[in-house]
């Protein structure tokens, strides 16, 4: 819903009640991030690395890719994406997981292919309205997605009303 500073209280509650959670902790970095609170967010990303990395074997390629990409170490997120998805059979959330690299990357062809592959398998719209997804707008079939997901693009509207049909 764009409120993210109530989020933010919520994922450092549940990381305190558990601290090994590598999504509440990717969580709170990307609401951290989205409060443009850069320094914060950077630290917590780095936090998601170094726990997922101590592992003998990473348990969640998404998440790792997803901090590599934000700290913009984009041919690391991407290698994540290829090890996570030789790992298992893919899914909506690995296909939002991609979208969200490849945006982040710059990679807006293969972003926006995987935003419709997400979209197909019914992972909800409402996600690909997150500020992160704004260097896709330029491109009409990003809007054009969403909307035939029943969900309105904040593209062109920074102040990110959402409007579900």
């Amino acid at each position: 819903q764009g409120d993210y500073p109530p989020a933010r209280e919520i994922f450092r509650q549940l990381y305190e009640e558990d601290s090994h959670s590598t999504i509440i902790l990717l969580n709170l970095a990307d609401t951290e991030n989205l409060l443009d609170n850069r320094e914060a967010a950077d630290a917590l990303y780095r936090q998601v690395i170094t726990s997922q990395t101590a592992m003998p074997s990473p348990n969640d390629p998404r998440a790792l890719s997803q901090a590599y990409a934000h700290l913009g170490m984009h041919e690391r997120a991407i290698a994540m994406l290829k090890e996570g998805a030789g790992s298992r059979r893919r899914n909506s959330e690995d296909n939002f997981n991609a979208a969200l690299v490849y945006t982040l990357a710059g990679q807006h062809i293969a972003a926006i292919v995987e935003v419709e592959e997400a979209l197909a398998s019914g992972f909800s719209g409402i996600w690909f309205t997150l500020p992160f997804f704004d260097p896709l707008c330029p491109d009409p079939a990003f809007g054009n997605l969403l909307r035939e997901s029943g969900v309105e693009p904040r593209c062109g509207s920074r102040g990110g009303t959402i409007k579900l049909h």
